[in-house]
């Protein structure tokens, strides 16, 4: 037989160790089998040194037979054979063919397979074979006898049959002697191929690591062993792959960041020259190289060894760089990675990292926010200590995110936070901070706009904050726990949840019971609202509406389900009992509806909030008990717990007042009534005042019980316990009108200053008033006029009520005000409540009050108008009166007493100088414009709102006005009969009102008062905004009305031309807006318009045939390319008519802009209007243009000379002159300059028609205290001849222009004389030079100017020295005594016509002049007194002062009275009517 490499069958004389038999081929298998065994034990048993003549045995052994013997155990033992002669022959070997000794090698390495099955009982010849290979190191002969890569596939081969054969059933000995064997194939070896590194390296990585994790431990082992031999290939390849690029030499160089990450913690010292060219990586242009680079690093140095970032500092800092990578994945990654970190304690890495990610919180992707509080919340779960509060608190900010995915993670995420730390009890210091706030942040997250929110924090209240699942009394006390512990703003969440609830619990019973009534037209209509009701709740109102459509058409026909569904929703069951029936309810929708399809997942959502499953009946006995221990307990009394228990107890009562149905509930809130805890007592009568007339017929004996007491408290409690005393009384008794009249009699006796329960006795009987009003009509009219007006609201009972602190004109508001204040305040309130009980205007009742409110605003809340009554209580009182008209306006019968002119003066409480009384007046006007019953008028009264110089009022005007068009419009999609009646409910419908409202402001002088109509035009757009913005605006009905008006006239002056063009210019500044900021092509056309009605209370009609084509609006207000760019600039009253004379105005109907002129309308309509300046209207400034900060440099500038250091208030000059005397008062007001600075008028007449003689136009505004009580009796009775309007008159020139700047506050004048300027004719005054009465008297120089001045064009660049040389004129009766009577004074006449002539500083003469319109026509000059001139800025000392004055002047003796140098012959035919006198009252400053 050949052996192997050609040899030939080896010679009969083989030498054979002793007692071994000859090995032949021809032996049987068993034979041979044993035969080999006894050769193997002899060559185990064989030293070194006594291997002679065994060579030709060795190779004999080396032959195909032995090698490629069919059985296993022949070839085993030959393998160990030749192990031996490996041993016996070390270091040499007797194989010197390099084929033959590949072959042997191949063959040892097959037979190493066998130590794959450690249990196989040839496990022991397998071990001895390896065990001889690594202790004779073997395969090292390859090294020297093989060419490199025949041994190298050699050690290929043996690497992965180790590699593949390791497990969990080896031990340590086994493991050990595979190291022994590999390692020195590695550490001898002149080189490694890769082939080889990668079969040592792959096992590093998933999935190897994974599947075999043995081989992955021998992998390290060897790497660790023969770290010194790898590490220049190690490098060489990780320089190839990263540096170089070179990818296709080793199948791992995609798993190069992997390998780096496992070799990093086998042997560090092998990526010492690799990691630095990580730097370059993370600075490397390609996203996809940077994000594998940050994804290794962040697991690196996130380790527990942070060694690494201490050796490699530079490459940490580049790593911390990409958190503020430009690539959003670089970014997320690193945030991701920050997990780990976090969970390391006391790593000097961790402060860099939260820093990080607190700036990453703020991060502009969503992805990356939503990371950073996914990331926080996953470590906060696993240990709360290793996240510090500062990241706790960025994921609190989150809460607010724009993005609901990033909320609701957070939000979540705290909850269960708050689930698993929080407890009543103590908690450790470094928790306790970082979850103490999250129940209070939960519920306040209920204050977003977004239903997705809402719905979250429910489903968190029920789920979390309070678990349903709870035993009822743990339940009840953890709500009770929660409510008494979290803030006020949390406390009004949960109000809120239940409110919520209960309103979804009536509706949804509601929509259910109809479906059980028989189809109709009205059941289809009331079905459509209630679903539109459920709807509002929702975010997307249209899938709400088919989820609902689709949920009630499934249980329409079948009963049992409908009636299951009408058990949960307002049916008498437990909780438990509803969580079942709703899984029933669910588990029919699912056979009918996909599990996950939105529908289903609506109605689900819908079940949730609808359905209550935190209280019934039974659990909410448990409930009063625990809030009564509170209450008993001493300590949770003092500490206002118990008051908070209470709290809940008067909200549950409003939203479930049939638990309360209860006799134990009922005799637990009898004793916290009979307690003397005036708090306590207060809360529980509200709870009684909630539950309704119900109780009284179900529980008799507690009636019985508890009517005493309610009796007593009537006549000697607290003013709140009185008034829930009558309510409780009213709902209770049945004979009610008995216990009222023996109340009336006792508490007639306590009407006495003297007596302690004045003001509750007061109280009591308004509420009766207005329980029972026709019962005692004649009883408490005698007391109303006898106790209330003649005895309290005309006298003063406290004598203190001059002391100068009182009078003091900042206070504060919310300070307790005197008993005398409060008893006033009562006793207009029980004269309201004594009116809304009655409903009709009985015996002229309802008219002597409106007159009486109405003074008390008129006076500014000076009843005796003898000013010894604080400000404070001023304030109280007119805010009150203005209350009581509200509230009495809700009634038709006594709408209609209130006149026009208290309408409007009744407005004006939105802009009074206290911001208390305006919020408030604000608050409570909005509070009953969303009932519905105060009248549409009212709504226009919040216009006046945008003029507030409080930003918070400004904006809470808007949000007021916002929510009732949208109430309205509600109402009317919910309410189909609605519609029928459009004046009453539709927002558009206002528009009458608010024109007419705005056309009698009381600064608008005439239609061409520039100023004050650009104001007036922000109090227009602010009404009109909304209604355009709106997808359901009906363009015509606003147009169609604004021209009806056109054609209308003023109701209450329908021939007083002044007031009517007034109106039309409002109707015109309506129209432009309309035209210029709307686009109708988007707008809702009605095509046959419905039947408008205009008020008639406020609009007559106008002679047949009359037409109005005018437009009155002044050109400085259109938004067109045709305004004028040079303007005129001349004296005396300021004109604002165009130079191009040809282009006459547009009319009413023909004002409707080109769509180019409405494009650029509609982009500039926020841009500045200056109050006296108007140049090229086509090119509107932005906000932010040049123009408008140059403006707002030259207001700041005029400011600098203000006496005051602040420059919040300024000096305005007033020069009166009357009865040969001239004085300069000083008056201060504010620099804000809004509406809120005017007061109310003293005496405004109700009817305006009645003219006033000449002498009583003299008479001083103020009356002595002496007459007061007379005069103001005989004012309330006089009719309307006897009483007076007086008025003066301030320049508005130095109106800013965002602001309204008011000189002084004042009162509504519906007839206020004014003419404007002349058209034609141009008149220069002399200027009037002014001192103080401490100067040595006024001198005049007056200059004689030609009536035909000639007209030039002032360029805008010498606009201040125009001004300059520009004087006033005025025409004397006998112009020679001009200079002669130059320091006599003029006499006033009684007349009510008047001249402003403007006083100008030196700051003012040198600022830019305003630019006005030519007048058009010449009148003829009329002589009059001329005024004086002013004086030089070194001799007045109000030079510095911010002039704006009004100077009335008349002719002398018999001449024609003139205004601002113009004839006011024209005036005649306009009622001779005394003017309002305005007041000098600054705005409280805040």
């Amino acid at each position: 037989m050949p052996l192997p490499g050609g040899r030939s069958t080896p010679e009969p004389d083989i030498e054979y160790p002793p007692n071994c038999k000859e090995i032949r081929e021809d032996l049987p298998k068993d034979e041979l089998i044993k035969r080999l065994r006894v050769l193997a034990r002899e060559f185990a048993d064989l030293a070194q040194d006594e291997h002679e003549n065994l060579s030709s045995l060795a190779l004999y052994l080396s032959s195909e037979f032995f090698l490629d013997h069919t059985s296993k155990d022949v070839r085993l033992l030959t393998a160990c054979c030749i192990a031996d002669v490996f041993r016996l022959f070390a270091p040499e070997a007797p194989y010197s063919e390099p084929d033959l000794l590949k072959d042997i090698f191949m063959f040892l390495i097959k037979q190493l397979r066998g130590l794959e099955k450690p249990s196989d009982p040839l496990f022991t010849r397998y071990f001895y074979l390896l065990e001889n290979l690594a202790w004779v190191k073997s395969f090292n002969i390859c090294l020297e006898r093989l060419p490199e890569v025949e041994h190298q596939e050699i050690f290929s081969s043996l690497f992965k049959l180790i590699f593949s054969m390791v497990n969990e059933e080896h031990n340590n000995k086994v493991t050990n002697f595979m190291l022994d064997v590999m390692c020195p194939l590695l550490t001898e070896a002149d080189n490694v191929t890769q082939p080889l590194l990668d079969t040592i390296l792959i096992n590093l990585i998933e999935p190897y690591k994974s599947s075999c994790k043995e081989a992955c431990q021998l992998s390290k082992e060897l790497i660790h062993r023969s770290c010194s031999a790898l590490e220049p290939y190690i490098q060489q390849f990780f320089n190839n792959a990263l540096m170089l690029g070179k990818n296709s030499q080793s199948d791992l160089s995609d798993r190069v960041y992997d390998l780096i990450y496992e070799l990093n913690f086998v042997s560090p010292v092998i990526l010492s020259s690799v990691l630095p060219q990580l730097e370059y990586k993370l600075r490397s242009t390609d996203a996809d190289e940077r994000k594998n680079v940050v994804k290794l690093l962040g697991r690196m140095f996130s380790s527990s060894e942070y060694t690494l970032a201490e050796q490699h500092k530079q490459l940490w800092t580049c790593y911390i760089g990409r958190f503020n990578d430009v690539d959003k994945g670089v970014r997320l990654l690193c945030v991701q990675n920050t997990e780990q970190f976090l969970l390391l304690q006391d790593s000097p890495l961790k402060d860099e990292i939260i820093s990080c990610l607190e700036k990453k919180a703020v991060d502009q992707d969503e992805v990356v926010r939503h990371a950073v509080v996914k990331g926080i919340l996953s470590v906060a779960k696993k240990d709360l200590d290793c996240v510090p509060l500062e990241l706790i608190l960025a994921v609190r900010q989150r809460t607010l995110d724009k993005m609901y995915k990033i909320r609701k993670e957070a939000l979540a995420g705290l909850a269960s936070l708050y689930k698993q730390y929080f407890t009543r009890d103590e908690m450790s210091d470094g928790v306790k901070p970082k979850v103490e706030w999250i129940e209070n942040k939960l519920l306040h997250q209920y204050y977003q706009p977004s239903y997705e929110d809402r719905t979250l924090v429910e489903r968190i209240f029920n789920n979390t904050l309070i678990e349903f699942k709870l035993p009822a009394e743990e339940r009840m006390s953890k709500l009770l726990q929660l409510y008494c512990s979290i803030d006020e703003h949390a406390v009004k969440a949960i109000n809120e949840i239940f409110r919520t609830q209960f309103f979804l619990k009536t509706h949804t019973k509601q929509l259910f019971e109809l479906y059980e009534k028989e189809k109709t037209v009205d059941r289809a209509k009331a079905i459509a609202g209630k679903v539109l009701q459920i709807c509002k709740f929702f975010n997307e109102p249209q899938k709400m509406q088919e989820a609902i459509t689709q949920f009630t058409s499934m249980f329409e026909t079948d009963k049992k389900y409908t009636s299951a569904i009408l058990n949960v929703f307002g049916g008498d069951i437990s909780c438990q009992k509803a969580h079942d029936l709703v899984k029933q309810i669910l588990c029919k929708l699912q056979s009918s509806m996909e599990p996950q399809s939105p529908h289903f997942l609506l109605v689900k959502v819908l079940l949730e909030r609808t359905v209550p499953i935190l209280i019934d009946k039974e659990v909410f006995s448990l409930l009063t008990n625990k809030v009564q221990e509170y209450v008993i307990d001493p300590t949770l009394l003092d500490s206002g717990k118990a008051e908070k228990a209470m709290n809940l107890l008067v909200m549950l009562s409003t939203r479930y007042p049939e638990l309360f149905h209860q006799e134990s509930v009922l005799k637990v809130l009898v004793d916290f009534i009979k307690m003397d805890n005036t708090t306590i007592s207060l809360l529980a009568l509200q709870c009684l005042v909630n539950l309704g007339s119900g109780v009284g017929n179900q529980f008799p004996e507690i009636t019985e019980e508890i009517v005493p007491h309610l009796r007593q408290l009537a006549l000697t409690g607290t003013d709140k316990q009185a008034k829930h005393s009558i309510k409780i009384i009213s709902l209770l008794c049945q004979n009610k009108v008995e216990i009222y009249q023996e109340l009336l009699e006792e508490l007639e006796d306590s009407l006495e200053w003297s007596k302690p329960n004045y003001t509750t006795a007061i109280v009591s009987i308004g509420h009766i008033a207005n329980v029972c009003p026709r019962d005692f009509i004649s009883k408490i009219r005698a007391i109303i006029k006898k106790n209330i007006y003649n005895d309290l609201l005309m006298q003063s009972k406290e004598e203190d009520t001059a002391s100068p602190s009182k009078k003091a004109k900042h206070f504060n508001f919310t300070s307790d005000v005197s008993r005398e204040c409060k008893a006033k305040m009562y006793g207009m309130k029980l004269i309201a409540q004594f009116l809304v009980g009655l409903k009709e205007n009985v015996s002229g009742v309802g008219t002597a009050a409106i007159k009486l409110f109405f003074t008390v605003i008129q006076n500014d809340g000076d009843l005796q108008s003898d000013d010894r009554t604080s400000e404070l209580v001023k304030a109280h009182l007119r805010l009150c009166a203005s209350k009581c008209i509200l509230k009495i306006a809700e009634e038709k019968a006594f709408m209609c007493l209130i006149s026009n002119t208290e309408i409007c003066q009744l407005a004006l409480m939105v802009n009074d100088p206290v911001f208390e009384v305006r919020s408030i007046f604000l608050q409570k006007l909005h509070k009953r414009l969303l009932t519905l019953n105060l009248p549409m008028l009212f709504m226009a009264f919040i216009a006046y709102s945008i003029d507030d110089p409080e930003s918070e009022l400004k904006a809470r005007g808007k949000q007021y006005y916002l929510e009732n068009i949208t109430r309205r419009r509600d109402y009317i999609a919910q309410n189909t009969f609605a519609g029928d009646n459009p004046d009453k409910f539709l927002p558009e419908y206002m528009m009458p009102y608010a024109i007419y409202l705005i056309a009698h402001d009381p600064e608008l002088l005439g239609c061409d008062d520039i100023k004050t109509l650009i104001q007036l035009k922000r109090n227009m757009w602010f009404l009109l905004e909304p209604l355009v913005k709106s997808n359901n605006l009906d363009f015509d009905i606003l147009y169609n009305m604004c021209e009806m008006i056109k054609v209308s006239r003023d109701a209450q002056h329908p021939h007083n031309e002044l007031i009517n063009e007034k109106i039309y210019c409002v109707c015109d500044m309506a129209i432009h807006l309309l035209g210029t900021r709307t686009k109708q092509s988007n707008s809702k056309h009605t095509p046959k318009p419905p039947a408008i009605k205009l008020p008639k209370k406020f609009f007559v009609e106008a002679d047949k045939g009359f037409k109005n084509p005018k437009n009155y609006l002044p050109k400085e207000l259109m938004d067109d390319k045709k305004a004028p760019k040079t303007m005129i600039v001349t004296s005396g009253n300021l004109s604002s008519e165009p130079l191009d004379n040809d282009k006459q105005p547009m009319s009413a109907t023909e004002n409707k802009p080109k769509k180019n002129d409405k494009k650029k309308a509609t982009k500039s309509r926020k841009s500045t209007e200056d109050n006296s300046v108007k140049e090229n209207v086509s090119k509107l400034p932005s906000k932010r243009s040049k123009n408008s900060r140059s403006k707002k440099a030259q207001e700041k500038k005029s400011l600098e000379t203000s006496p005051i250091p602040d420059k919040k208030m300024k000096q305005t000059t007033l020069k009166t002159v009357a009865k040969g005397t001239t004085t300069t008062t000083t008056t201060t007001r504010l620099a804000r300059g809004t509406r809120a600075s005017r007061t109310r008028r003293k005496r405004v007449s109700h009817d305006t028609d009645d003219n006033v003689t000449d002498d009583e136009e003299e008479r001083s505004p103020k009356r002595s205290s002496s007459s007061t009580h007379k005069q103001f009796t005989d004012r309330l009775e006089a009719t309307p001849s006897k009483r007076r309007k007086e008025s003066e008159d301030v320049d508005l020139s130095t109106v800013k222009k965002s602001t309204r700047v008011r000189q002084s506050p004042k009162r509504y004048s519906p007839d206020r004389e004014y003419t404007p300027s002349p058209s034609k004719s141009l008149q220069k005054r002399p200027q009037t030079k002014t001192t103080t009465s401490g100067e040595n008297g006024v001198q005049n120089d007056r200059k004689r100017s030609t009536p035909n001045t000639p007209i030039k064009s002032v360029p805008m660049a010498k606009k201040a020295k125009t001004i300059n040389n520009t004087s006033t004129a005025t025409r004397s009766k006998n112009p020679s005594e001009s200079d002669s009577e130059s320091s006599t004074p003029t006499k006033l006449r009684t007349s009510p016509r008047k001249v402003t002539t403007p006083v100008k500083s030196q700051r003012q003469q040198a600022s830019p002049a305003p630019i006005v319109r030519v007048p058009r026509k010449q009148t003829t000059p009329q002589k009059t007194t001329p005024t004086k001139n002013m004086t030089s800025p070194k001799q007045s000392p109000e030079r510095n002062s911010r002039p704006a004055v009004n100077v009335r002047i008349a002719s002398k003796k018999g001449g024609t009275p003139v205004v601002n140098g113009i004839s006011q012959q024209k005036q005649a035919s306009t009622p001779n009517t005394r003017m309002m006198r305005r007041v000098p009252r600054p705005t409280r400053k805040r």
